[in-house]
């Protein structure tokens, strides 16, 4: 059985509507050696209030107030921060089921693997509207990196990760869309195995007025960005050692 500290890492900016029901679905986890970091980048609503309060009830809670800087800033800042062994990440306005911390962690009991990822479900907060379709599998590096992959997921969340693949990588703060992506491919290359389980563990809220909803032009142009630095690591893969 995983008995390791694992890491949460929750960047947050004017969250005050979904803090609470993302920390608790973290605190209430079956699972309780936990370190949950809270991220909060300059947000100007109640958001600081929130956090310090949940704070005082829960000595699990580490809380860092910054100047908003976006949201890779915010997990980079995280990632300084944490202590476990292993390390996951939630959107703030996603949830996650009870389970979610012992599943993942129990996943590396394979000692190959280096990430864990789950199924989720898209949910409005009423309902879930769908669910991811996955079989359980242990992946390798070239399938987890091919677009016709199944397996091909890039988000950060829902995903476990050894910290010692991860704690040398940094989000680019420059990047503002498919900045996880980069980040998940350059995790990947440091992995030897992925196990994906097929267990819907993850809520993803849809958010009508999300940052995918309102997409800046200029930031957006990022994306671009991201997915040219993508084939570059992917032709040094191919290129393989000099």
């Amino acid at each position: 059985m995983c008995k390791k500290l694992v890491s949460i890492i929750i960047p947050l900016f004017n969250a005050e509507k979904y803090i609470e029901r993302c920390v608790k679905s973290i605190e209430n986890q079956t699972y309780k050696n936990i370190q949950i970091i809270l991220v909060n980048d300059g947000s100007t609503d109640h958001s600081k209030d929130i956090c310090e309060a949940l704070k005082k009830k829960d000595e699990r809670i580490f809380v860092v107030n910054k100047n908003n800087e976006g949201v890779s800033v915010a997990r980079n800042i995280g990632l300084q921060y944490a202590e476990g062994e292993y390390i996951t990440f939630l959107d703030v306005d996603d949830w996650v089921e009870k389970n979610y911390v012992y599943e993942l962690c129990k996943g590396f009991e394979n000692k190959n693997v280096d990430i864990v990822c789950c199924a989720y479900y898209k949910d409005n907060g009423d309902k879930a509207i769908s669910k991811m379709r996955i079989e359980s599998k242990i992946v390798e590096q070239d399938e987890a990196l091919d677009f016709f992959s199944t397996y091909y997921f890039t988000s950060v969340w829902g995903k476990m990760y050894k910290a010692d693949i991860i704690k040398t990588l940094k989000f680019e703060t420059d990047i503002f869309y498919s900045e996880d992506t980069l980040f998940y491919t350059q995790a990947v290359l440091q992995a030897r195995k992925i196990l994906w389980i097929d267990k819907a563990l993850y809520h993803y809220y849809v958010n009508e007025n999300g940052a995918m909803k309102n997409k800046n032009i200029k930031k957006y142009y990022t994306d671009f960005l991201a997915r040219k630095k993508i084939v570059k690591l992917y032709q040094k893969k191919m290129d393989g050692p000099k």
